[in-house]
């Protein structure tokens, strides 16, 4: 889907509740790789009580990563701003896939479905096990954008000519 996820490790989420926030000007903190980065006050963070847990939409937190010791986890699918993600991305030398993302667009109506889609397959492959509902937070849902797709448009764009139900069937399958 092109949609970034974040996985914690639920067990380490003190007080069981995250806020997307920012956080003082300078505040230290460790990601993944080890390194502490001292955050600039426009860094958009995912925290919990005692505070950041990962730079959002740019990289996790060494204190809420996902471990081989990891039993429970919280499965993230959010949109950000990409203006926001490029500042932060660069600001801390963190060129992430799931910064570049962010940073290009992602379809906001596409967090729930993928969040669903990485459910199912965790079920079903590595035996997990779903404990209570998903929560979007989406401020304004918006409808479906309507495209329309003529074949001479196609043509011209592709150089080739499809047959009809082989284009239907691939549009479809997207969505």
């Amino acid at each position: 889907f092109g949609q970034p996820l974040h996985a914690f490790d639920a067990d380490k989420i003190r007080s069981g509740r995250i806020e997307v926030k920012k956080l003082e000007a300078g505040t230290a903190f460790i990601t993944l790789d080890d390194k502490s980065r001292n955050l600039h006050a426009e860094d958009l963070m995912i925290c919990d009580a005692e505070g950041g847990l990962c730079l959002a939409g740019v990289f996790g937190g060494k204190n809420s990563g996902v471990t081989d010791d990891t039993k429970n986890i919280f499965l993230e699918s959010a949109c950000f701003s990409g203006i926001g993600i490029r500042k932060t991305s660069f600001r801390h030398g963190l060129r992430t896939d799931a910064a570049l993302r962010f940073e290009k667009g992602t379809d906001p109506g596409l967090c729930e479905r993928v969040l669903l889609r990485a459910v199912q397959l965790i079920t079903e492959i590595a035996g997990g096990e779903v404990i209570g509902n998903p929560t979007d937070l989406y401020p304004g849902k918006k409808d479906k954008t309507e495209i329309t797709l003529t074949w001479q448009y196609l043509k011209k764009l592709s150089g080739k000519n499809y047959h009809p139900e082989a284009v239907r069937t691939i549009l479809q399958s997207l969505g």
